[in-house]
């Protein structure tokens, strides 16, 4: 399995994007009323990120510009998201890619010489499967530096069970996380956050819920802060 090698300009690259969440979810713990969908909270998200890193660009080496961040990025791989389970599939299989909700690019990689606009949109899955590896190979570093999934829980549970199955749902988007640390062997996504909000903190007093916060470090349970 390859090692991951973390360059000081990745590192400031997270540590910024990490700011940036947490920003989000002091904002979402002072007034989650503020938001009204996920992708209220995903796109405040994507603005503070560019935000941190200054709208960064990098120009690829067919001459191309491109952002580090972006929204709805496809897996490298296939994999079956029916229901609530998530299963990774064979490069061959009738399954379809899933999608990030948001990835920050390693700067290498967009600017690697066989980095092409075709490869970085990955869009083009023959072009994944011919070409990703050896980018990767020679990068040594994963390509893409933070991975973001958001789930989020406007209105009061109706019971123990929909706390339960919206819980599922988090733990889906985990998974196709947490698999992506790896692929074919190689080191894909560098660090992930799970980001689940939950507008009126109840999904939190769920035995099941704080046991797998406790066991799965890199899920963000963000909930209002407490009235008094």
């Amino acid at each position: 399995m390859t090692m991951l090698n973390k360059s000081d300009e990745g590192m400031r690259i997270i540590e910024a994007t990490r700011r940036a969440l947490n920003c989000l979810e002091e904002e979402f713990r002072a007034e989650p009323s503020l938001f009204f969908t996920e992708h209220d909270l995903a796109s405040r998200a994507y603005q503070l990120v560019q935000e941190e890193l200054g709208h960064r660009k990098v120009r690829g080496n067919d001459g191309k510009s491109h952002y580090l961040v972006h929204h709805e990025y496809p897996t490298p791989f296939k994999c079956d998201m029916r229901g609530t389970s998530f299963t990774p599939k064979p490069q061959d299989s009738k399954y379809k890619r899933g999608h990030y909700d948001l990835v920050v690019f390693n700067p290498k990689f967009l600017q690697h010489q066989k980095c092409n606009y075709k490869l970085a949109k990955g869009q083009h899955y023959a072009a994944i499967k011919s070409h990703l590896p050896g980018v990767m190979t020679d990068i040594g570093e994963a390509p893409i530096l933070v991975g973001v999934e958001f789930m989020f829980n406007r209105d009061t549970f109706a019971s123990e069970k929909s706390v339960e199955d919206w819980w599922k749902g988090v733990l889906q988007d985990y998974q196709k996380l947490d698999a992506s640390r790896q692929w074919m062997d190689r080191p894909f996504m560098q660090e992930i956050v799970m980001m689940a909000f939950d507008a009126f903190g109840q999904a939190g007093k769920n035995e099941r819920v704080r046991a797998d916060l406790t066991r799965y470090t890199d899920i963000m349970y963000c909930a209002p802060i407490p009235q008094r």
